[in-house]
């Protein structure tokens, strides 16, 4: 029996959906939270264990005796679960903020971008004001690295859907950690209910308010092919804090004249919304030199919109493995659906549904 530990996030059902289909028998979901949760409802075949905190789940774990754990995430408190459970199999569910949280980011960003990181520690001290919890991340970063380093010996493999992505984990933690195949969910997860619309004409700029995504290197190297769009829309709603508000006012010094043509989302819309939102572009693109926003790129390629990457971006060597299409550049935006149909067919349920049974049976 396996028990999946996590908390609550915007990944939660489209995985429900996925274990549910497959291997709903083996697999308990203990969600740490304080607020009523009612998963159940939707997903009645799924066994679901709430706990208030992390010490809770820990004695859940120890008392039902778990052969797997799959850590969702590797928040700093469930090191707590690693020290007490090593001597079982421990598999960490790869998201990518872990690592940007712990390292300096500034590796990540293009020119423009990089001259905004000399104040971000500053914005992070600023932020610890309103969550003390930060200042551990401020003042004690190295020694979290270190403790978390210790942890990871203890990871029987990392799970994410590009190796490119974990070798970039080994590097920066110098841990040779194992890589399975694993997918949140598929293109069918992913789509929007409408029919594929012809004659697009938005386009849809990142994922989040991370730096990261190199807006502002983005903007400026496109500016003037960005001006053949009808709208702009940049997610931007998460994290909400001091330093998204400042980048963001960057943001749209940088889009000068563009500015009336752009909507930026500050607020998270409903599921179904959003993936509606962004199943109506034309262009979706995300600059960041690491694989962020992949739920944005498959949910708006699937629905027919051409892929913009960074050329430096691991998707970019993962998509070429694939033989599924995509842009560097805004010369040229006419790849059809009919051509990118390896999209499809690398990301369909069928192949989805396989990492589940091959990680959770």
């Amino acid at each position: 029996m396996n028990v999946h530990l996590l908390y609550p996030n915007s990944f939660i059902g489209m995985f429900c959906s996925n274990l549910q289909k497959t291997c709903p028998q083996n697999n308990v979901l203990c969600i740490i939270t304080k607020d009523i949760q009612n998963y159940e409802e939707k997903f009645p075949d799924l066994v679901f264990k709430y706990v208030k905190d992390i010490d809770q789940a820990n004695e859940y774990i120890q008392s039902e005796g778990f052969e797997k754990i799959f850590l969702h995430y590797l928040h700093w408190g469930f090191r707590k679960i690693i020290d007490l459970q090593k001597g079982k199999k421990i598999y960490w569910i790869y998201w990518g903020g872990e690592v940007n949280n712990l390292y300096s980011i500034k590796f990540l960003l293009l020119p423009k971008t990089r001259k905004l990181f000399a104040l971000y520690p500053f914005f992070q001290f600023l932020e610890c004001f309103k969550n003390p919890g930060l200042l551990k991340y401020v003042f004690f970063k190295p020694w979290i690295r270190t403790e978390m380093k210790k942890r990871l010996k203890y990871i029987t493999a990392v799970l994410h859907f590009d190796e490119a992505e974990i070798e970039i984990v080994r590097k920066k933690t110098g841990v040779n950690l194992a890589w399975q195949h694993f997918q949140y969910g598929s293109v069918d997860n992913l789509k929007s209910n409408k029919e594929i619309e012809l004659n697009k004409t938005d386009i849809l700029i990142g994922n989040s308010a991370s730096i990261i995504n190199n807006h502002l290197d983005f903007i400026y190297e496109f500016k003037n092919d960005l001006n053949k769009f009808n709208k702009l829309i940049i997610p931007m709603s998460y994290p909400n804090d001091k330093f998204t508000k400042f980048y963001i006012s960057k943001i749209l010094k940088e889009l000068g004249n563009l500015k009336s043509k752009t909507t930026i989302l500050t607020k998270f819309i409903p599921e179904t919304d959003y993936y509606n939102l962004i199943a109506s572009v034309k262009c979706v693109s995300n600059y960041s030199i690491r694989s962020a926003g992949m739920a944005n790129l498959l949910s708006s390629g699937a629905n027919g919109a051409v892929i913009l990457i960074n050329k430096k971006s691991p998707v970019a060597s993962l998509f070429e493995k694939l033989n599924i299409r995509y842009i560097t550049d805004l010369k040229n935006e006419t790849i059809t659906i009919e051509q990118n149909e390896s999209l499809l067919n690398s990301y369909s349920s069928a192949i989805i549904q396989t990492y589940y049974k091959n990680n959770f049976i």
